[in-house]
C-alpha cells in the first residue's frame, strides 16, 4: 500500500512591484508612496549613517536607469490601490541621479502631490533644479556646511565641493515656489560640535527654507556610528537658532500600506522595521519570521529593538 503524502507547496515570492513600495508613515510626510527610480546602492554619498550601507556605485553621472514608462504605469496603478498623501520620490540612494526624473515628477503631478527626498549634492546643476521647480515638497539633506565634516560624513563623490552644493540649493530657492525643507542628520562625534553646527546656521541663513529637520537615526545603520541624544538634539537646536527648525525625536508612528508579502518585501529593502511592526503584517499574511527570513529578511538588534530589513 501506497504511503499518502500531502505535498506542501513551497512559499514563493512572486515580485509584482518593482519601484513603488509602501505606503510608508513618514514623520515629514504623513503616508508617503514612495518610488525608486535607480539601483540600489547608487549614490553620489556613501554616508556612514546610512541604513542600506556603504555605495556601491558612488556616482554624479545622471542616466535613465529603467524604463520610465514602467515606473509611471506602476505609479498610476499603486495610487489608484491605496491611501496616499505624497508621492515621494526617495528610494535606495539619490533620485536626482535618474535622468527622467524630471518626466516622471511632471506626469505624476498631473493627479497627485509629489516630494522629492534628495542629498541635494546636484542643485548646482541647472536642469536639476528646473526639474525639482514642480514639486509640492523638496527635502535636500545638509549634515554639514564645512568641506572636512561634510568629507567625513557623507563620504561623497570626489571633487563635490558642500559650498557649491549650498550654492545650488540657494539659486534653487530663488525659483522654487513650493515647500522647501532641510534635513540635517546628526552623528554622534561626526557633526555634532558646535562649531559645525554654527556652520550649518550659517548656511541655512542663507538658503531660507521653510522648514528645518533636526535628527539623528532611529533605524540601525549598517555602520558603527551612534546617534546623538535627546540632550545633543536640543543642543543643535539652540545653536542652529532658527525659529523654523523642528527636532525629530521619535520614530515614525502610523500604518503602512502593505497587503501582500511582495509589498512587505519591498519595503524591507528600503525601510527596516520594528518587531511589533512587522508582526502585524505577518499575522495578516499568514507568515512567520521563519518565511521571511528565507526569502532574505535579516534581523538586527538596535539600541535595546529588533529591526527587520531585506
Amino acid at each position: 500500500m501506497k504511503e499518502n503524502k500531502t505535498l506542501i507547496k513551497p512559499f514563493k515570492l512572486t515580485p509584482i512591484v518593482k519601484y513603488v513600495y509602501g505606503v510608508v508613515p513618514s514623520r515629514r510626510l504623513g503616508k508617503s508612496l514612495g518610488v525608486n527610480v535607480i539601483p540600489r546602492k547608487t549614490c553620489s554619498y556613501s554616508c556612514v549613517y546610512c541604513q542600506l550601507g556603504r555605495t556601491t556605485n558612488k556616482t554624479i553621472k545622471r542616466r535613465s536607469f529603467f524604463p520610465k514608462e514602467e515606473i509611471l504605469e506602476e505609479i498610476v496603478r499603486r495610487t489608484k490601490e491605496v491611501d496616499f498623501e505624497y508621492v515621494t520620490f526617495v528610494g535606495e540612494g539619490e533620485p536626482t541621479l535618474c535622468k527622467d526624473l524630471g518626466w516622471l515628477i511632471e506626469k505624476t503631478k498631473e493627479f497627485a502631490k509629489v516630494a522629492v527626498i534628495t542629498n541635494g549634492s546636484l542643485l548646482f546643476d541647472e536642469d536639476v533644479r528646473n526639474e525639482l521647480v514642480e514639486c509640492d515638497v523638496v527635502i535636500p539633506s545638509l549634515d554639514a556646511a564645512d568641506q572636512k565634516t561634510f568629507l567625513r560624513v557623507n563620504r561623497p563623490f570626489r571633487g563635490l565641493l558642500i559650498a557649491e552644493i549650498v550654492e545650488g540649493v540657494v539659486e534653487f530657492r530663488k525659483i522654487f515656489n513650493g515647500e522647501l525643507n532641510v534635513e540635517i542628520m546628526l552623528v554622534k562625534g561626526y557633526n555634532d560640535s558646535v562649531d559645525t553646527l554654527s556652520k550649518i546656521r550659517d548656511a541655512l541663513s542663507k538658503i531660507k527654507p521653510d522648514r528645518v529637520y533636526i535628527m539623528s537615526f532611529t533605524r540601525p545603520p549598517a555602520e558603527d556610528v551612534e546617534p546623538v541624544d535627546d540632550v545633543g538634539l536640543f543642543l543643535a537646536r539652540s545653536v542652529i537658532d532658527n525659529v523654523k527648525a523642528e527636532l525629530i525625536t521619535s520614530p515614525e508612528q502610523g500604518e503602512f500600506g502593505i497587503e501582500s508579502a511582495e509589498d512587505l518585501i519591498s519595503v524591507l529593502r528600503r525601510h527596516p522595521m520594528r518587531r511589533e511592526q512587522i508582526e502585524v503584517f505577518l499575522k495578516i499574511l499568514d507568515l512567520d519570521f521563519k518565511r521571511i527570513k528565507n526569502l532574505g529578511v535579516k534581523e538586527v538588534r538596535y539600541r535595546d529593538e529588533i529591526y527587520y530589513i531585506a
